[in-house]
């Protein structure tokens, strides 16, 4: 096991937390530590972490609804849920969220350990973009279903947010009307296109804003992707640039605001941001290829916000979700993305 793994706990209980600092830091993780969701939000934000602990019961907000929002920040983080308090269908509810195991206080600190270590195990142990057809539906991922409601085709905007066995959650980000049938068909855009399969509605929840769905047995690619997308977890920094701006790396004195990378093309960037940025916004964007936690290559790239939106609307804790476009980079900078882009897919 890699000595940099690291482990974030956020748990508002110090005195647990520092428990379980020094079982991890003993069993050879690194670990940070945040007492309230909004530390946690910042250092997901800024940090990439193999695994995390998160207390269903914080100060300010409940970990089963913060999931969707630490998600989006780091997709490819294990989520591991504690809490003290028996609740009917906890863990039911807790994995369709998005949570790979919950547990209940007090537990084995032994146990832990195997449990994280089996979860990160599972981590890299992932099949292809190209050849897995469930990659096409993390959790976090867009997606757009179209049903029949009272014969008459509609077509609403969701987000995935739980998958198990043989179903996946979806969170409407608009109204559902009244189903006339159960039968769906689904578009996704994924890494290298635009990828179609029906489906039928197997329960519908919360005065029908979440919709249970059937896996689907086949998904079909109706349109390539003319930059396809690779997965990247690393933290990046951004700086704002004028118009005609063309200093590279002396960036004192201007504005930055910092995040997670989702993914990478040759074409562009997909950050979590905890702060909005405007559409064509101008911008450089740093980051760190990485492999085996050492720096391979430092990136800095020009770019433009090509469109920016929250990941929840209304949340206390809002989470945005940036797509950027890159202006000008180096040839080198262009070699390591291509690397990076055609390793992965």
């Amino acid at each position: 096991m890699s000595a940099n793994q690291t482990i974030l706990v956020i748990d508002d209980e110090l005195n647990f937390c520092k428990i379980l600092e020094a079982k991890l830091r003993r069993s050879n993780y690194d670990v940070a530590l945040a007492y309230d969701a909004a530390s946690g939000l910042r250092l997901l934000l800024t940090h990439r972490y193999d695994a995390v602990l998160l207390d269903i019961h914080l100060p300010d907000g409940a970990g089963i609804d913060l999931l969707s929002r630490f998600r989006a920040v780091s997709p490819g983080t294990p989520f591991i849920l504690m809490t003290a308090y028996e609740e009917e269908n906890l863990r039911v509810r807790a994995i369709l969220a998005g949570a790979e195991e919950v547990l209940y206080k007090p537990f084995d600190l032994d146990h832990l350990v195997q449990t994280i270590r089996q979860q990160i195990g599972k981590a890299p142990a992932r099949v292809p973009e190209s050849t897995s057809r469930m990659s096409l539906l993390p959790l976090g991922q867009d997606i757009l279903i179209k049903l029949g409601a009272n014969g008459v085709p509609n077509e609403i905007a969701g987000r995935i947010t739980g998958k198990s066995g043989d179903e996946f959650a979806v969170v409407s980000k608009q109204p559902i009307p009244p189903l006339g049938d159960d039968r769906v068909s689904v578009r996704v855009t994924g890494e290298d296109g635009e990828y179609r399969f029906n489906s039928r509605i197997i329960a519908r929840e919360n005065n029908g804003g979440m919709l249970t769905l059937r896996k689907p047995a086949v998904i079909t690619r109706h349109q390539r992707r003319k930059y396809p997308r690779a997965p990247l977890n690393v933290p990046v920094v951004i700086y704002r640039r004028e118009v005609g701006d063309t200093r590279s790396l002396d960036n004192a004195g201007r504005e930055c605001c910092e995040g997670m990378a989702r993914n990478i093309s040759l074409n562009g960037i997909e950050v979590a941001l905890a702060r909005p940025m405007a559409p064509q916004d101008l911008i450089t964007i740093c980051w760190s290829f990485r492999s085996d936690d050492v720096v391979t290559a430092d990136i800095a790239v020009n770019a433009k916000v090509i469109r920016c939106e929250s990941v929840e609307e209304g949340s206390t804790m809002p989470v945005y979700r940036a797509a950027v476009q890159f202006q000008r980079m180096s040839r080198q900078a262009r070699g390591h993305i291509r690397s990076h882009v055609e390793s992965r897919l």
